[in-house]
């Protein structure tokens, strides 16, 4: 049953008020109307147009016409340093930030160094206060209000873009990249411009280089197609995948994987090849998409839109982070060394890779954006335990305090029989130093550990050594590499001179004079007093 609608009565005082009311806003519409510009516009960044200013936000003051949002820096994070100021605006975050998005986005709508979005993805905080035309959607009332107004200048927002029919936010939810001329593109490599290579670094560090390229972290991803050599895997025919379908290898020390050409986009087969027991094993039973699983630790600096990286394997850079200014400046400031780190920073360039967890988007088991010298914890969230852990090291409160017991755990397991955290690498170890039988928590000696790969000399390492293994060992031998200045070097944990010492090696220090003594009798040639054989 409908019921009839019965308008209440009026009074005419009320309706005195209303008319008063009308008269007040039109007031307001036209104050102002000759002026251009509605009064309370002032500029609320002006105060950032102040050089003096600058170290508010900046670690540095940026250089004009050289510095882009590439290289500045700052003192917090971008989001950090808005909320300073606008702290309501955050709490409702009308769009999310610190994530990072599933597309690549234009190159004048910056990320931040982890590819996340912030802040000043879509606003920049310097730019101009009004412009001649609107920024932002206006109503019927922002409408009617400059036309009494007679506006010619509109509120921009700070945006980077007019956004009044949403032709900002289009700039990423399309399905290209549209650029600032308003032409759409297919999405590519934005480039790594602060990112020289290791080669550049041979330049002036060339022994270092040269005991780098003898490294895992230098041989860990290589291109199958360029080098052929690269692939270990002995191909018979009978192979779950033909040798010809692989594109990059991935290990060179105890196992092989491979990557070949999946429907959509890379992937790391199950089948890998043991290359100490010579035989293939599968680890899992499906595929892996190399881009979300395993690109981030396996190359320096990647662009994770595309999968595109600037240099394969670990470089130099992937430790020091980018060295362009570095190169160009010499300047050993211009580089993260982290040697003078402060500890927990230190350890993050390890735990990026040597722990488990995901970026902040959770599409990467890897921190997407992370550079050497940041804060980890930034760029790296998700931390599940390792194979072996328990409430003792590991306590599920992701804080990272637990990551670095995560980190600490792994580097006490790196010779234990059992590995790390699969059974592939322990299989080799167990079959190339002869460890059937033992616990599992056996702890290999020097020799055993060497063994997993020489297995050929550690069967006839007294031959090889004339010494008895228990008289002189590996690595009584095969010290690490010592500098000019008598100074062992540290920069991975396999950096041996190999062979018989030689003359140029006496000056940085003798591995032999630590058992026999050398004398120089005139006219005799250099003794030793021999140690037992």
């Amino acid at each position: 049953m409908r019921f009839p609608r019965i308008s209440p009565a009026r009074p005419a005082g009320l309706r005195a008020d209303r008319a008063g009311a009308a008269a007040v806003l039109l007031t307001l519409l036209v104050s102002g109307a000759f002026t251009g510009v509605a009064a309370g516009r002032e500029n609320p960044h002006a105060f950032m147009n102040d050089p003096a200013k600058c170290a508010d936000c900046h670690a540095a003051t940026p250089q004009r016409g050289k510095d882009d949002f590439l290289t500045v820096t700052f003192k917090d994070t971008i989001v950090n340093l808005c909320v300073t100021c606008h702290p309501a605006d955050h709490l409702r975050e009308e769009h999310p930030v610190e994530i990072r998005p599933s597309t690549a986005v234009p190159e004048d709508l910056h990320l931040d160094s982890a590819y996340s979005i912030t802040c000043a993805t879509c606003h920049n905080a310097h730019d101009a206060h009004e412009a001649d035309r609107p920024y932002t959607p206006q109503t019927f009332w922002d409408r009617l209000r400059s036309l009494f107004r007679r506006e010619r200048l509109f509120r921009t927002s700070f945006l980077r873009r007019p956004n009044p029919r949403g032709e900002l936010c289009a700039a990423c939810h399309t399905g290209g990249i549209v650029t600032a001329e308003g032409e759409t593109q297919a999405a590519g490599t934005p480039g790594f411009p602060d990112y020289v290579g290791s080669e550049r670094c041979k330049e002036c560090h060339e022994a270092i280089w040269r005991q780098w390229r003898l490294t895992q972290h230098a041989t860990n991803y290589r291109d199958a197609k360029r080098d052929p050599q690269a692939i270990r895997g002995v191909f018979k025919g009978d192979e779950p995948f033909p040798k010809a379908d692989v594109l990059r290898t991935v290990g060179e020390h105890w196992t092989q994987r491979y990557i070949v050409q999946g429907k959509k986009e890379l992937m790391v087969v199950p089948d890998t090849w043991s290359i100490q027991a010579g035989a293939w094993m599968k680890e899992g039973s499906f595929n892996r998409p190399w881009l979300k699983y395993c690109a981030g630790c396996h190359v320096t600096a990647l662009n994770p839109f595309d999968g595109s990286s600037f240099e394969m394997g670990t470089g130099c850079e992937g430790c020091h982070g980018p060295g362009r200014k570095h190169a160009e400046s010499t300047d050993q400031t211009d580089i993260v060394n982290p040697t003078v780190l402060v500890e927990s920073r230190r350890d993050m360039i390890c735990e990026a890779c040597h722990t488990a967890g995901h970026d902040r988007s959770g599409n990467y088991r890897y921190p997407v954006g992370y550079r050497p010298g940041d804060d980890l914890q930034r760029a790296y969230r998700g931390l599940v335990p390792k194979p072996g852990q328990d409430t003792t090291n590991y306590k599920g409160d992701n804080s990272y305090e637990d990551r670095h017991r995560q980190f600490l755990f792994w580097a006490s397991r790196v010779n234990i029989l059992v590995g790390v955290t699969c059974d592939v690498c322990s299989a080799d170890r167990r079959a190339a130093a002869d460890m059937e039988g033992k616990n599992p928590e056996y702890r290999l000696t020097a020799d055993e550990m060497c063994g997993t790969c020489h297995r050929a000399i550690k069967k006839n390492q007294q031959a090889h050594a004339n010494h008895r293994p228990e008289v002189a060992g590996c690595t009584d031998c095969h010290v690490p590499a010592i500098d000019g200045s008598g100074t062992r070097y540290s920069i991975h944990d396999h950096k041996f001179q190999f062979g018989a010492p030689k003359p140029e090696h006496l000056a940085g220090g003798d591995p032999c004079a630590g058992c026999h003594e050398r004398t120089r009798a005139k006219g005799k040639k250099p003794g030793r007093k021999a140690a037992k054989l």
